[in-house]
């Protein structure tokens, strides 16, 4: 790291940004785990991204990120002479003609976030609205004892045909997340005894499903929806296990609000730095479990959510990766992806 005019700190590894700009949202998610945070806007912090040397990619989170337009349009106008990937992740029920107008015209690429119609928001998106993003660059949802899978992908699949989406299946069938647990929010009224169970069985056939199809029909694993999903997070994640950190605050990847605080998780309200005096790399690695250093698994998890409060994702990790991996070193023109 090296001071900037006496006044910011500039990490010289920094590539990814995830810029928290307040917690405001029109809806009221049953299984969202954001805490609730009076951000103020900290121009200081469009210099420091503007300084940071290695930074490619920045991601505008909230609350929902369109009731930051004004914010999100600084930090692009700031960063107009750098080549970034911007990508965004909205509830999709925002999606009017105005909306859909300025997304276009700016370089961002759309996630929405979507739970089939039979979900646990209230909220229903019209998708004739996504089909007019230039950028969309697909779905995700998380799963819980609420979510049949049957019916979730049934949703998807009536999408599919309805709205023209076949060239974005890879995209848009993307894999269910398991409910975070956290201590701000336990979820426990979400979750059933068989519901880890359901989502193991459900990854695992889907995986297994996937792979007899490229072998029957010499298809590349990474052309499979599920197969390219996990691929793309184990290679996301190996890239930073020679760093210090965890999955979500390392030293490629930074949670930034934004009044210039660090945080542990963009979710959370374990502050471990800020623009002016950098992050405190004691402080995050103090948040390791002691059982995920002695894992075999630490550099392709690097923990799946460190303010967990039980061991499910955990487990899932033990079971799902291996079970992957295994399967993808079994095709002989799989084992270059690894």
């Amino acid at each position: 790291m090296h001071v900037h005019n006496k006044n910011l700190i500039i990490p010289k590894n920094i590539k990814r940004v995830i810029i928290t700009f307040g917690t405001k949202c029109n809806l009221h998610c049953t299984y969202c785990h954001q805490t609730f945070k009076d951000i103020s806007f900290n121009k200081d912090i469009l210099q420091w991204l503007k300084e940071l040397p290695s930074l490619s990619k920045i991601k505008f989170s909230g609350g929902e990120p369109l009731l930051y337009k004004k914010e999100i349009d600084s930090v692009l106008s700031c960063m107009k002479d750098r080549q970034i990937k911007y990508t965004m992740m909205t509830n999709g029920t925002l999606l009017n003609d105005n909306n859909i107008e300025w997304l276009n015209k700016r370089p961002i690429h759309i996630g929405i976030s979507y739970d089939g119609n039979n979900n646990l928001r209230n909220a229903v998106i019209d998708f004739s609205k996504v089909k007019q993003l230039k950028k969309f660059s697909g779905i995700a949802t998380v799963f819980t004892s609420h979510l049949s899978l049957k019916s979730y992908y049934d949703d998807i699949t009536y999408i599919i045909n309805k709205y023209g989406f076949e060239d974005k299946y890879k995209t848009i069938l993307s894999v269910p997340l398991f409910v975070h647990q956290t201590i701000n929010k336990p979820n426990n009224n979400l979750i059933k005894d068989n519901t880890l169970n359901d989502y193991l069985m459900f990854i695992k056939l889907s995986l297994d499903n996937e792979f007899e199809i490229c072998k029957n029909k010499n298809i590349s694993p990474l052309d499979m929806p599920f197969i390219y999903a996990f691929h793309r997070a184990i290679t996301k994640i190996k890239k930073i296990k020679s760093s210090w950190g965890v999955k979500c605050c390392n030293e490629y990847n930074i949670q930034l609000l934004a009044n210039g605080d660090f945080m542990l998780c963009g979710y959370g309200t374990t502050k471990v730095g800020d623009i002016y005096s950098g992050i405190d790399t004691e402080k995050v690695e103090s948040f390791i479990p002691e059982k995920c250093k002695q894992c075999s698994l630490w550099n392709i998890c690097r923990n799946p959510c460190v303010l967990n409060v039980t061991d499910n994702e955990c487990k899932i990790v033990k079971e799902v990766y291996p079970f992957f991996i295994d399967k993808l070193r079994s095709i002989d023109h799989a084992t270059a992806c690894l």
